[in-house]
């Protein structure tokens, strides 16, 4: 794939976003489109199914390359697409969706900034040669992940955590200051693995970054407006965040172009890893 079509199919997306934001947010329309049913099903299929499909790809290439940022990778997008499925199929109350939401993808923010790190200052091979192989490590990891999220959502639901919506269908400071340092550490996940890709040219690097980026800016609206779901920003938000899932989805595709193509970029990540570590 050549250079400028990377750049207007994964780049472009991202600035148009921005740009439509912007241009919403100076006269924010009220109008509500679409339902429940369609947000939920477009939730599921775009952001959970793609996501944990993405998540097993990325622990099947911690088994084989011993990368501690492919178990993070992966760790990252189970507990956002458990995070996505539980807020629009257990209940509609605005403070457990705003609650279990947010808390799943700060927590899902803060993986995928230790990932980034890890990657760029690696660790050398010899650390991880030793559990490299075992399959139980992805497994055992994820299902923690998932219980957790699950606990999360019983909390939420019987208000034993923190508000994050008020009574008056407002924001609390604490929502903002989550969906805030979400916006941060996404965005300079994206910036570090787009880094990294410079070096690299792999795929995994291009398109992960590009997907990180969707994510930093699928946020933007909620953080400067208190938006009403249903309306244009809150669904560009919605949308940035399905192609957050496409972009992630694409690093599957890849990969099954060419077999060995997935296992040659996470060969090129550890590499990384091992100069870095090095300097």
């Amino acid at each position: 794939m050549k250079i400028t079509s990377k750049l207007v199919g994964a780049i472009a997306p991202v600035i148009v976003a921005i740009v439509t934001i912007l241009l919403i947010l100076s006269d924010p329309p009220d109008t509500v489109y679409g339902n429940q049913l369609l947000t939920t099903i477009l939730a599921i299929i775009f952001i959970g199914a793609n996501y944990f499909l993405v998540a097993y790809i990325a622990g099947r290439s911690y088994t084989r390359t011993g990368s501690l940022s492919f178990l993070l990778l992966g760790s990252s997008l189970v507990i956002a697409g458990c995070a996505s499925v539980l807020t629009y199929t257990v209940s509609t109350a605005p403070n457990f969706t705003s609650t279990v939401f947010n808390l799943g993808f700060f927590s899902a923010a803060i993986f995928s900034i230790i990932a980034a790190i890890t990657s760029y200052y690696g660790n050398s091979r010899e650390n991880v040669l030793s559990v490299r192989k075992w399959v139980g490590i992805p497994i055992i990891v994820y299902t923690t992940l998932a219980l957790l999220s699950v606990a999360i959502a019983l909390s939420a639901l019987r208000g034993s955590t923190p508000m994050f919506v008020e009574q008056s269908a407002s924001s609390t400071a604490l929502r903002q200051t989550v969906v805030g340092l979400s916006i941060l550490l996404f965005g300079a996940s994206s910036v570090i693995s787009l880094r990294m890709y410079t070096e690299s040219r792999s795929d995994i690097l291009f398109w992960y970054s590009g997907g990180l980026a969707m994510l930093a800016v699928s946020f933007l609206p909620t953080f400067f407006l208190n938006v009403t779901a249903g309306t244009e920003l809150s669904w560009i938000g919605r949308i940035a965040k399905y192609l957050s899932g496409i972009y992630f989805l694409v690093i599957v595709l890849s990969s099954t172009r060419k077999q060995p193509r997935i296992e040659n970029d996470a060969e090129k990540m550890k590499e990384i890893e091992t100069r870095q570590h090095q300097k």
